[in-house]
């Protein structure tokens, strides 16, 4: 799962990760999520924030993503 996120973790292919973005695939951000603390931001707003990240926040979002999904899918 985290090959398809992004090919390289030093080049990100940030459309991938846009989708997360717009909205969680469950429709239900979990507390500990660290995009909750964006979620009152537009999409475009939220955007630019994401775009200005560094790779190592970009991995944490990243990461929680696909661990978060493999949680939700074991259930």
């Amino acid at each position: 799962m985290a090959e398809r996120l992004y090919s390289d973790k030093k080049e990100y292919n940030n459309n991938s990760l846009y989708g997360i973005l717009y909205a969680c695939p469950t429709n239900n951000r979990l507390e500990n999520c660290p995009l909750t603390e964006v979620s009152h931001l537009s999409f475009k707003e939220k955007l630019i924030w994401f775009d200005g990240l560094d790779t190592e926040k970009k991995d944490c979002i990243s990461g929680h993503h696909v661990k978060c999904s493999k949680k939700r899918n074991e259930r």
